[in-house]
């Protein structure tokens, strides 16, 4: 089972489902694997230290967007995700690679 530790820079810090017991500065805690899932998004690294935990993101590596998606493509995975990004229409051109030289055409 995951365990969770508050590392400061407060000694109590409430618990980020606001329903749960306050954390208390060094004092680790059990939490469940969905408690985890859920809320593990709120203990940034240099404030919390998380151990045992079994994190699944359910992206896999060739999903992630690189510098050859178009903006389209883009918006559509954020999109899967629940994400909904507001981008300015002056950036989109920001967004798209340059088209490729084709030789000898």
């Amino acid at each position: 089972m995951p365990q969770v530790t508050f590392l400061g820079p407060f000694f109590i810090r409430r618990s980020p489902d606001g329903a749960s017991e306050d954390f208390t500065r060094g004092v680790t805690r059990e939490v469940t694997q969905a408690w985890l899932d859920q809320w593990g998004g709120k203990l940034p690294n240099s404030h919390w230290r998380v151990e045992g935990a079994n994190y699944t993101s359910g992206v896999e590596l060739g999903e992630i967007p690189d510098s050859s998606w178009k903006r389209k493509q883009i918006l559509k995975w954020l999109g899967n995700y629940g994400i909904k990004p507001q981008v300015e229409d002056e950036n989109n051109e920001e967004l798209e690679p340059p088209p490729e030289d084709k030789e000898g055409e």
